[in-house]
């Protein structure tokens, strides 16, 4: 009988993906949806995109890139900080992924051990607990506000450190630039 690893036992369904398959069939039956389920925007990627994509296809960039992200990109990056924040952040600190929740799983693997606490605001994605517990750490929550533009207040980061916090989870939209002024 086919068992599966122990750390797999306190994960919990990701109801997400089924609430989307529901909001998906009911779109096929006619109705109007509004999605607020995902991280995914609800217009298509815009035309400077698809263009630069087939451009690289087009001059045979179908091959693997670095495992950290393409030197290129990195670089600008590290410009757009530079330029728009007045931070510099080296290129070789920037990790470049196909998406947020493997770069987060991948963050997690490497960081935690067993009780290692990830604190995180409340609200934030569900899906970041599993992939906490699954390597072993525990999430610890702290709440944010609406009224306050859903940011972190730095008193009650600094109340919930201790030697057993590995990180902080720093969630966008909550850390949007519409509440930082001049971002």
């Amino acid at each position: 009988m086919f068992s599966t690893a122990d750390r797999t036992k306190g994960i919990t369904p990701f109801i997400v993906m089924e609430i989307l398959e529901r909001a998906k069939q009911l779109e096929a039956e006619g109705k109007r949806i509004i999605q607020l389920q995902i991280g995914e925007p609800d217009f298509d990627a815009p035309a400077v995109i698809k263009d630069a994509h087939d451009q690289a296809l087009r001059n045979g960039q179908t091959h693997y890139t670095p495992s950290l992200g393409d030197p290129e990109l990195k670089e600008a990056l590290s410009d757009h900080y530079k330029k728009r924040y007045g931070v510099n952040v080296a290129p070789e600190r920037f990790f470049v992924c196909p998406g947020s929740s493997i770069g987060m799983t991948m963050l997690f693997s490497a960081i935690l051990n067993p009780g290692d606490q990830v604190i995180m605001s409340d609200p934030h994605y569900p899906c970041y607990d599993n992939m906490v517990k699954f390597y072993g750490g525990m999430p610890k929550t702290v709440t944010v506000r609406e009224e306050e533009g859903f940011l972190y207040r730095p008193e009650d980061i600094r109340a919930s450190l201790d030697d057993s916090v590995r990180a902080v989870v720093i969630n966008s939209p909550g850390q949007s630039h519409r509440h930082h002024p001049g971002l």
